[in-house]
């Protein structure tokens, strides 16, 4: 059971995810088997044991002594796992529902409207269209949600007349919204993938999305406009008027897309920057840090509370190209506690090392040097410089990481 999926799926769940789910498998509308409840209980005792023994012996004794049965066969245990592992994927899909309330509020006035209750259907799409407009997003879940909204009060009116105001022209001009704003965000996905990869894509599509929204001025859409001035970026990096448009768009707009969108879309600007500043463009080395700063205070570089070591790392590097060394030093210490854990001590070491280095501060640059283990060969190369006490080994190389997530 060690490697089972229902194993690897419980270990994902949060404190909080874990009594939530409890009351989930108590309630007898999803679940009236008392050893379903028993196995959970199972997982639980074991997480909370500084050694624990998740393995299908001890399942089955824990079982045995829970439900007072003499004996429990292999195949029932197989299937009470089976059972449990769709019951909390059941649970997974049910809380992302229940975070979804304007989908929840389409549902229920589509079903309203499907048992001839044109009055309640009515006062619930009014209270969708409240929401969406009350709520910051206007990515292309708005535009798609704004459709479906639309499109029910199209069959609610189309049940009482063929004439009239039909809601149709701007039912279909939400839905061209949202599908040029997911077409254009998986054609930046094909060219970030073709330039960090030098796979090619056929990407003659994309040129005709990029024609279509020119010709129908729908840069000024922002779910479009951001993935617009994102892909012309990366295919024309020396038409720099995009990248500026697009870090105007993200400075001002940001919280119009989900948490991880908008990160994705900082990494789009943020790799232009670094590319730029790679072939010799230092003003790049300002307009990349700014990016950084505004994605620390917006919260966005984060992800499940970590930050990649490739960020920290960029974020320091850039800092000390513009002498910002007084903010570079409590950067490194603030932001320690958020890098991977079993790279931390690793990373934190040899940027602050770095950093004295940098601050000529030789002697303790030296002595964390030497206690560091490298598994990255650039690193090794870099400590091996500054032991040297060489010139600063970025200096040297000129490098800044991309980061590796394209999208």
């Amino acid at each position: 059971m060690v490697k089972s999926d229902l194993l690897q799926v419980f270990l994902s769940f949060s404190d909080v995810e874990i009594r939530e789910s409890k009351k989930f498998l108590r309630s007898p509308y999803f679940n009236k088997r008392e050893d379903v409840i028993a196995l959970f209980d199972f997982f639980i005792a074991q997480k909370n044991k500084s050694k624990p023994d998740f393995s299908s012996e001890n399942a089955v004794l824990f079982l045995k002594k829970k439900l007072n049965v003499k004996e429990f066969k292999e195949d029932d245990f197989r299937y009470l796992m089976s059972y449990l592992l769709q019951l909390l994927y059941h649970f997974l899909s049910l809380q992302d529902w229940e975070n979804n309330v304007i989908q929840k509020e389409i549902s229920l006035q589509k079903k309203l409207s499907e048992r001839n209750l044109e009055k309640l259907s009515e006062r619930k799409a009014i209270k969708v269209i409240e929401l969406l407009e009350e709520q910051p997003l206007r990515d292309a879940r708005f535009h798609y949600q704004k459709h479906l909204y639309l499109l029910e009060k199209y069959n609610n009116v189309h049940k009482k007349r063929r004439s009239g105001e039909m809601f149709l022209e701007e039912m279909s001009e939400e839905f061209t919204k949202y599908y040029l704003s997911e077409a254009l965000r998986q054609s930046c996905i094909l060219i970030s993938h073709q330039n960090v990869t030098k796979y090619e894509y056929d990407l003659s599509f994309s040129d005709e999305l990029i024609r279509f929204v020119e010709s129908k001025n729908y840069q000024n859409v922002v779910a479009i406009a951001v993935y617009y001035h994102s892909f012309l970026s990366l295919k024309n990096p020396d038409d720099e008027a995009h990248f500026f448009t697009l870090k105007n768009i993200l400075t001002t707009s940001w919280q119009a897309f989900p948490q991880e969108e908008t990160k994705d879309l900082y990494i789009i600007a943020i790799n232009y920057c670094i590319k730029k500043q790679n072939k010799g463009k230092s003003i790049f080395i300002r307009e990349g840090f700014d990016l950084y700063l505004a994605g620390l205070e917006n919260e966005v570089l984060l992800e499940n509370n970590t930050m990649s070591v490739f960020t920290y790392q960029n974020i320091h590097l850039l800092a000390s190209k513009l002498g910002e060394f007084d903010w570079v030093e409590l950067f490194l210490q603030k932001y320690k506690a958020f890098l991977p854990a079993e790279q931390r001590e690793n990373h934190y070491n040899f940027n602050i090392a770095q950093y004295y280095f940098r601050t000529k501060n030789y002697p303790k640059a030296m002595i964390l040097l030497q206690t560091i283990e490298f598994s990255d060969i650039l690193h090794n190369l870099d400590a091996r410089k500054m032991l040297l006490l060489d010139v600063p080994v970025f200096e040297i190389l000129g490098i800044i990481f991309l980061d590796t997530k394209i999208l």
